[in-house]
């Protein structure tokens, strides 16, 4: 690898460690009030604005602006987008069903986005650190098959013998190595490794073990300073950390844990809590999500919103 390029690494580290990312959640949503609002032109102006803002910005916020600037036919926005997607990740699968695309470009062109994609994407991943990656995604591989095993369990008794007994022994050994790669790198979220699913999965299922390993474990909460200070600095998501907490809560369902709509459906007497829980880390809220969905359905926009609840989140009456 060129010094230039460490060097560049190097700057961006620096970067993603000083710069507050708590204003860019909170454009973020400004941006997707505009947007339920059919304001799509200013929406993705404020887009644009925002990307110039950060050193690093989310996959997501990416591909909406890239496909509004194809809904909008605005050509030149939409190639520059659509290029910045494939350096940052987003493969050439991802595009080519877009029913905007052919409106816009040529064949040719599109011929050119296929061959640059691949390239990007190379690119992308020489940046990442891939040792970190390598090891966090064996972790979540062993995650995953010790949850199989409980799966097979039979009735609640076996359940809650095999998940305090050999599940959460297996998920202490995977938190203490979260733990020390959150104290000498941060969180291993998309910005570190490129992968957003697999260290929230497993802190997902260490907040799921059982009601009585919960309610005793204190593991997570010695995490929960790392995981703010990586929320502060882009390295992971709003939706990762309230997918966490909304395991807890959900096994909990008590006044110690925050819910934020997910797992358990909010209803009317608590619906203010989760709005406000869910502000408290950048992330809309839950009338703000139905909107998009709204949207989505009007216009054939995706707007990757969490798939743990399909469609609308409802909110249930008392």
């Amino acid at each position: 690898m060129s010094t230039l390029i460490i060097s560049l690494l190097l700057l961006f580290h620096l970067h993603s460690d000083t710069i507050d990312y708590s204003n860019y959640y909170k454009e973020v949503i400004e941006i997707e009030e505009m947007i339920a609002d059919e304001l799509y032109s200013d929406a993705l102006n404020l887009y644009q604005s925002l990307f110039n803002q950060y050193p690093f910005i989310f996959k997501r916020d990416l591909i909406i602006a890239a496909q509004l600037a194809l809904f909008l036919n605005e050509k030149t926005k939409a190639e520059a987008l659509i290029l910045r997607c494939f350096k940052s990740g987003w493969e050439w699968k991802h595009f080519k069903k877009n029913k905007w695309l052919d409106e816009v470009f040529s064949a040719e062109e599109i011929k050119v986005f296929k061959e640059k994609a691949a390239q990007f994407n190379k690119d992308y991943f020489s940046q990442l650190d891939l040792s970190t990656r390598e090891k966090v995604h064996l972790m979540f591989k062993k995650d995953q098959q010790k949850a199989l095993g409980a799966f097979f369990k039979m009735g609640d008794k076996a359940y809650d013998k095999y998940t305090n007994t050999k599940f959460a022994p297996h998920s202490e050994n995977q938190l203490a190595t979260l733990k020390e790669i959150m104290k000498v790198k941060g969180y291993p979220g998309e910005q570190l490794i490129g992968n957003s699913y697999w260290g929230s999965t497993i802190l997902s299922h260490h907040n799921s073990i059982s009601y009585e390993y919960v309610k005793q474990d204190t593991l997570f909460d010695d995490l929960k300073p790392y995981l703010k200070k990586s929320l502060k600095n882009g390295q992971i998501s709003p939706y990762e950390l309230a997918l966490m907490e909304d395991w807890k809560n959900a096994v909990l369902n008590d006044t110690t844990t925050k819910p934020f709509g997910y797992l358990n459906p909010p209803i009317e007497t608590n619906i203010n809590q989760i709005n406000n829980n869910r502000r408290g880390i950048g992330l809309r809220s839950v009338e703000l999500r139905n909107q998009l969905v709204k949207i989505e359905e009007k216009t054939g926009l995706n707007f990757y919103l969490p798939d743990w609840v399909k469609g609308e989140i409802k909110i249930l009456e008392n």
